[in-house]
């Protein structure tokens, strides 16, 4: 794997163009916009209940606003792309991915990116469901991939531990992961994609801080926290 100093925004710079995608959890869009700026996929295709979620695990995740708020989201993404909505090139499933999952072929998206529920039982239900859905060249991408303190027990995100245990128990492993907070990783199927080779070659050449972490993530992975005595915490990752 890969460990890279870059921005998500930036990963999406060497993403291949055009394609077919798929954004898991889209909120009010602003990584959406990133999406079809930067890659100009064929398709996007923008799935999201809109709705306050009542169970109790999702309860900490600041996402998980009212149902006024949702419609509010909901009518701000419609309108950021309306243009694109008529020209068929963005496409929003207002549905949960478990029931969005049913209207896509298997093998149809070229990537897809998880940025919905962050607990752990929906991530591997999000990996297990739309890992068929990908082409097989194709990508799984995500975010929050952070189990510090705050991450993991004030927000209750479970994504590294649920990510850790899809490339673990499937045919698929780690690309990249970026050095943000909420940390973005790119998955491709063994052997490496032509997706996820290519990818790999062009963080290679383009980034210029990258270190490679060999067996990830059989070894474990935490975000650790430091505070120092003037208040400031800095977090950092332990391999």
């Amino acid at each position: 794997m890969l460990y890279v100093d870059v921005t998500r925004e930036d990963l999406l710079k060497l993403l291949e163009k055009n394609g077919r995608v798929a954004e898991v959890g889209t909120f009010r869009g602003a990584f959406a916009e990133n999406i079809l700026e930067l890659v100009v996929p064929d398709e996007l295709h923008l799935i999201d209940p809109w709705v306050h979620q009542h169970q109790p695990e999702y309860a900490p995740d600041g996402s998980n606003v009212s149902d006024e708020q949702h419609l509010d989201n909901f009518e701000h993404v419609s309108a950021t792309f309306a243009d694109a909505i008529n020209d068929g090139q963005v496409t929003l499933h207002r549905k949960k991915s478990t029931d969005a999952v049913d209207d896509f072929e298997d093998g149809y998206f070229d990537w897809v990116y998880i940025d919905g529920d962050h607990t752990h039982d929906a991530v591997a239900s999000d990996l297990a469901l739309f890992a068929p859905k990908v082409a097989p060249g194709g990508m799984i991408l995500g975010h929050d991939y952070n189990n510090s303190e705050r991450y993991g027990v004030e927000l209750n995100f479970g994504v590294v531990e649920a990510v850790n245990e899809f490339v673990l128990e499937n045919d698929w492993e780690f690309i990249c992961l970026n050095t943000d907070n909420a940390a973005t990783y790119a998955l491709a199927r063994k052997p490496l994609s032509s997706h996820g080779e290519m990818l790999a070659l062009k963080l290679l050449r383009n980034i210029g801080r990258v270190f490679e972490v060999r067996d990830f993530p059989k070894h474990g992975f935490n975000v650790r926290e430091i505070e120092f005595p003037d208040g400031v915490t800095r977090q950092f990752a332990s391999f």
